[in-house]
This record gives C-alpha cells, structure tokens and sequence, in this order.
C-alpha cells in the first residue's frame, strides 16, 4: 500500500528509470519512500531537473564536482519510467 495522509511513514519500493541523453547509458535508481507524491517529486519537485538527477543516476554526494547543473528544460538525464 501507498504512503498516503492516512498511513504516514509506510514506505514505497520506487523504481526510476533514467537515461543520460549524451552517452545513451540507462540505469535504475531504486530507493524507498514514504512520500505520496513520487510522480510529482520526479517531473515538477526536486528529482526534475539534472542536478538532483545527476546525484541518483552517478551516485554521487551533493558536494561532488560531478554533479550536473541544472538546465531547464533541457534536461541531459531523462526519467525514462518510473514505478512504485
């Protein structure tokens, strides 16, 4: 079941699919949630844009020189699916 307003704190196997634009490679970012909103989080909140992406996709830390900056709308790593 869901994490919802109701059931606070249950956790969601989330599964997001993510491509780098540039060098074709794909990799799955699994991670637990309990957050309702993981669609939304993924295309209008903080995993939709290249600088959150970039950490899940690279695996790096937010202090990492890797990480990418953010670009708009353009962005190099692409949510390809996402499942929870």
């Amino acid at each position: 079941m869901k994490a919802t307003a109701r059931h606070p704190g249950r956790k969601i196997k989330v599964t997001a699919r993510l491509k780098d634009r540039h060098t074709g490679e794909i990799k799955d970012y699994v991670y637990e949630s309990t957050n309702d909103n993981i669609a939304w989080q993924w295309t209008e909140g903080n995993y939709s844009c290249d600088c959150n992406r970039s950490i899940a996709f690279y695996g790096l830390t937010l202090d990492n020189k890797a990480v990418l900056s953010c670009s708009g709308d353009e962005n190099r790593i692409e949510l390809v699916s996402l499942r929870h």
